[in-house]
């Protein structure tokens, strides 16, 4: 045991200590406290004097007490010893330190946002990699697409792994990627046909096994079962080729291969934290404190610019928006927030409108039709914005931003006295803030709201919980094309407005996957409208999204999650 370490459990048996004030104490009870000899604690005491860190007086004679005086700020001297280990050792040696005392928390929040900013690890050549380095508010425990729902998951999986087909936006269609070629006679039965060399991050070839495994292996508490439990067969036909066979033609069948659902994993050698999947980025690191992601060398298309993106975890981060300032010496290079700390930096802002939003659900079973218009009578998004501020910027009126204009029936409807309602939500995301919002302006209304946060895990492990709530604070995510976006919404089971509308709604959009895509998009936003209309879909909000990053970092797309696409960014070196 370390000196220091020594001086942390001296410190810890008499806290509350301050630095400067005496504290009387029992010299022979030292040697239980700092588990040693008698004579090892005079030792250890005159080192401590010898650093400067206690004065230490004797008593004199028989049972008299001695004085014990701490002269410098005792987390101040254990944050130092984190750094020095750091600096000589790694980031994972200093974390693993703190983590072994017995109160670090607040001392690991505080070396994270000293890291982050001031250590630039170097490659083996001794340069400095090309690599993003951020702070984010929460660890990535689980990066499985068959069991993420967030949108810090579903943006980095999209860069661990591929998906058969992807949806170019631009030019509003389908393009092969894992696959080089579709075809289909009936829109039941189809053949993909796969791309030849494609390796997964450990090495091994990708085969049509590989693309059958992943699409069957969605189980009923994962957001794309809908998806696996639309397939009757898929087996391979030879090595690269896959033949599915679906309950009935699904002309924008497509659209469900460029979804997570589909992205194609290593069943194998399945590990939650650390996927291996053929995507431009594998995972290097993921713990409660870092997560790393580096560049697959051997990717089948160009391999990124970038050497890889590291995202330091900092609690509370998400609603402070505020990291310390630390030093002048400065080696972050990238943020999704412009944090008080860092506005004396040189930093170039590319910012987008969140095609996403914040919204609340309304059970239509539990909930009568009066009371949920009346909910949404009351509700003044622009307050709500101006309250909470953030990054909060724009009231939503609809799922996407830039599709029709919902305008609501003008009904003029009461709330009953003594209306109480249960609202559900998930940790994090400003829900907390969102939801005591909600419960403080609904309340002038006669409107009691009864709130329970819990992790969105526990939610999405038992769906009832969501179906039993009046109210589901949440936000949809929106990928690349629309109509998974709504499918998604209405066909999963681990979607809200899944459990909060009428089944006659999902009976509606299952009879009408057979119309061309153009028809069964126009449909699901027609049932998007009549959501609203009928004030089951209460959307509230659009974030504004941030990068913060130096001039020399080229190329910045947000995608429509609102993060950084690295697989576009690179550094321009001066």
């Amino acid at each position: 045991m370390k000196t220091i370490e020594h001086f942390y459990t001296l410190i810890r048996a008499y806290e509350p200590i301050q630095v400067g004030e005496p504290i009387e104490v029992r010299a022979h009870m030292l040697a239980t406290t700092l588990h040693c000899s008698k004579r090892n604690v005079k030792l250890l005491l005159r080192q401590f004097q010898e650093n400067g860190w206690i004065d230490w007086t004797p008593g004199i004679g028989r049972g008299n007490l001695s004085t014990l005086t701490l002269l410098k700020p005792w987390k101040q001297l254990l944050f130092g010893e984190a750094k020095k280990i750091a600096e000589q050792r790694s980031f994972s040696a200093a974390i693993q330190w703190l983590a072994n005392l017995s109160n670090g928390h607040e001392l690991k929040t505080a070396f994270i946002q000293w890291y982050v900013v001031n250590i630039q690890e170097e490659d083996k050549e001794g340069s400095g990699p090309d690599r993003l380095r951020f702070p984010s508010y929460r660890p990535l425990p689980c990066l499985d697409p068959a069991i993420i729902y967030r949108r810090t998951e579903n943006h980095f999986a999209r860069f661990l792994f591929d998906t058969p087909v992807t949806y170019d936006s631009d030019k509003n269609q389908y393009v092969p990627h894992l696959i080089h070629h579709w075809a289909s006679d009936d829109d039941q039965t189809w053949r993909l046909f796969i791309r030849k060399g494609v390796l997964f991050h450990h090495g091994i070839e990708m085969t049509a096994g590989d693309v059958c495994m992943s699409l069957k292996r969605h189980h009923s508490r994962s957001p794309y079962h809908w998806i696996s439990s639309m397939i009757s067969t898929c087996h391979e036909l030879d090595r690269y080729t896959v033949e599915i066979k679906l309950k009935y033609p699904f002309p924008s069948f497509l659209s469900l291969l460029t979804s997570l659902g589909a992205t194609v994993v290593q069943t194998a050698s399945l590990s939650q934290a650390h996927p291996i999947g053929t995507g431009p980025f594998k995972v290097k690191e993921n713990t409660d404190y870092r997560f790393v992601i580096e560049a697959h060398h051997n990717y089948f298309k160009s391999r990124p610019l970038l050497d890889g993106v590291e995202l330091y975890f900092v609690p509370d981060l998400y609603e402070q928006q505020q990291l310390h300032p630390v030093s002048d010496k400065d080696n972050s290079n990238f943020f999704h927030y412009q944090y008080e700390s860092e506005k004396r930096k040189d930093f170039v802002e590319t910012s987008q409108l969140d095609r996403c939003c914040k919204m609340v659900t309304i059970n239509a079973t539990s909930v009568p039709l009066p009371i949920r218009q009346f909910l949404r009578q009351t509700l003044d998004k622009e307050k709500m914005i101006h309250d909470l501020q953030g990054t909060r910027e724009r009231a939503a009126t609809q799922l996407y931003e830039g599709t029709h204009i919902f305008t609501p029936s003008q009904e003029i409807s009461r709330a009953i006295p003594g209306t109480h309602l249960h609202l559900l939500t998930y940790e994090g995301a400003g829900n907390e803030r969102d939801a005591d919002w909600l419960t403080k302006e609904w309340s002038r209304y006669g409107v009691k709201l009864t709130v329970d946060i819990l992790p969105l895990v526990t939610i999405y492990e038992n769906p009832k919980i969501m179906k039993k709530a009046d109210l589901f604070l949440t936000e949809q995510l929106t990928e690349e094309d629309p109509l998974l976006t709504y499918l998604w919404l209405l066909l999963s089971e681990m979607s809200p407005i899944f459990h909060h509308m009428e089944t006659s709604v999902q009976k509606d959009v299952l009879k009408q996957l057979s119309s061309p895509r153009t028809v069964l998009l126009t449909h699901v936003q027609a049932v998007e409208k009549r959501l609203l209309d009928e004030a089951v879909l209460l959307p509230l909000y659009r974030l504004r999204q941030y990068a913060y990053h130096p001039p020399t970092l080229q190329n910045v797309h947000l995608n429509s999650y609102g993060w950084l696409d690295y697989t576009k960014a690179w550094f321009m070196r001066r």
